[in-house]
């Protein structure tokens, strides 16, 4: 005799193994990592640098999926008045980060370095960030030999990367040695650029105008010394380059009473 359908649910329900209807939930914790991972990777770089999600800003910047513009535009965007490069200066990246983030004005239509861009809050330079945080020698000398005006740069508060590392680490930090050195040498090449701008200018350039013109020439004497004192001051020298300044200061006046006699000439002669 054929068994009854409701015998034959019931042995098989019998047959099942004892441990399939579990009381305890299922496992979703490798789902709740998938979705984290997914929401880290979906940050833009400005965001993952913030958080301090270094290895994942450094595969953004490398993916091919996002177009260099993309790069540029999540890099240099400003978010609280700072780039990705001062958040993550101020949380002390890795070097490989700090390369990648500059690597990404290469080819940029608007010619832009993101080492000379400054923060709204205290107008610090990625430089002054890093000596301020004190990220690591390797950090600082790519940041010096990638833009080394910044050296020489003052902030709102009028520090320079130089008084802002001393003023935060005492004794023989490292850095404090690293960027007198680097300053201390890019000073001496900046004075020696705008002496011999200033040789050339005086003495070539302008030699050749007043021989043309069958002009007298000046007394470049006086002239080279107040050129020369302004540019040395405008580089951060002591009270003695002011001196000079205020010596080559007398042809100044001398020149402007030329032009009015010279102006006054000409209009009694017309």
């Amino acid at each position: 005799m054929p068994s009854s359908p409701d015998s034959s649910s019931e042995a098989s329900v019998n047959n099942l193994n004892p441990n399939y209807f579990s009381s305890s939930p299922p496992d979703h914790s490798v789902y709740e990592e998938d979705d984290e991972e997914f929401t880290q990777q979906s940050l833009s770089i400005f965001e993952q640098c913030d958080n301090e999600l270094f290895d994942q800003a450094l595969m953004r910047l490398g993916s091919t999926a996002l177009t260099p513009a993309k790069k540029r535009q999540e890099a240099f965007s400003k978010k609280f008045g700072m780039t990705a490069l001062h958040v993550s200066l101020y949380n002390r990246c890795p070097a490989s980060l700090v390369d990648a983030l500059v690597s990404t004005a290469n080819g940029d239509p608007r010619n832009r370095n993101i080492l000379a861009v400054r923060d709204d809050d205290y107008g610090n330079f990625p430089l002054h960030v890093a000596a301020q945080t004190g990220c690591s020698n390797d950090v600082l000398r790519m940041l010096v030999l990638k833009y080394p005006e910044a050296l020489l740069c003052e902030n709102k508060a009028k520090r320079t990367p130089l008084v802002l590392v001393k003023r935060y680490f005492k004794g023989e930090f490292p850095a404090i040695s690293l960027l007198t050195n680097f300053t201390r040498s890019y000073t001496l090449y900046r004075t020696r650029l705008e002496v011999n701008l200033l040789v050339h200018r005086t003495f070539v350039t302008e030699g050749k105008e007043v021989k043309a013109g069958g002009v007298k020439s000046r007394k470049k004497c006086e002239r080279a010394l107040h050129m020369l004192g302004f540019f040395l001051v405008r580089e951060q020298y002591g009270m003695l380059f002011h001196i000079l300044s205020f010596v080559g200061g007398k042809w100044k006046s001398k020149k402007k009473a030329k032009v009015k006699v010279k102006r006054k000439s000409n209009e009694i002669n017309e």
